[in-house]
């Protein structure tokens, strides 16, 4: 994991927003619409962790769910 990746974990407060879905749903796309919109109004990173997400996957399993889920 990066030193700016990292720093993403460390800082507070942070929002996350995982899109998960199978082959050809459209996560990609949705996702560079959405980090558009929001880099006009907020710090935004775009981390894309694969199919093995390791510490950062650890991290947002531990993370509240607010919202449907």
């Amino acid at each position: 994991m990066n030193q700016r990746n990292m720093s993403i974990i460390n800082s507070t407060p942070v929002r996350v927003i995982a899109i998960v879905g199978c082959d050809g749903s459209g996560k990609s796309t949705l996702t560079a619409s959405l980090v558009n919109e929001l880099a006009a109004r907020m710090p935004t990173e775009h981390i894309y962790l694969g199919q093995s997400s390791g510490r950062i996957g650890e991290w947002i399993s531990q993370l509240p769910v607010i919202g449907a889920p």
